[in-house]
């Protein structure tokens, strides 16, 4: 599981620009291996996340789970205590 707890405080312009291209590489070199994807505070990153691939995406207990399960996304998390 990739843990990205930084991620959704970043703008999605600069999401796209430095977070991004690190997820692509991840995955591609961890080729046919299960992956999981914990985003913090990213639910306006959701069309950005997607397509990179990840089996399961994590999402914290301030996002829309709609937005995520709406797309398709295998997810898990999104509970508050």
């Amino acid at each position: 599981q990739v843990f990205d707890t930084w991620g959704g405080l970043l703008s999605p312009a600069l999401y796209q620009q430095f977070a991004l291209p690190t997820l692509v590489r991840i995955r591609e070199r961890l080729a046919g291996a299960k992956l999981a994807y914990f985003l913090r505070s990213g639910g306006d990153l959701v069309d950005r996340v997607l397509p990179v691939g990840f089996d399961v995406i994590g999402v914290s207990a301030d996002v829309d789970l709609g937005r995520f399960s709406a797309a398709g996304a295998v997810t898990q998390g999104n509970v508050d205590n």
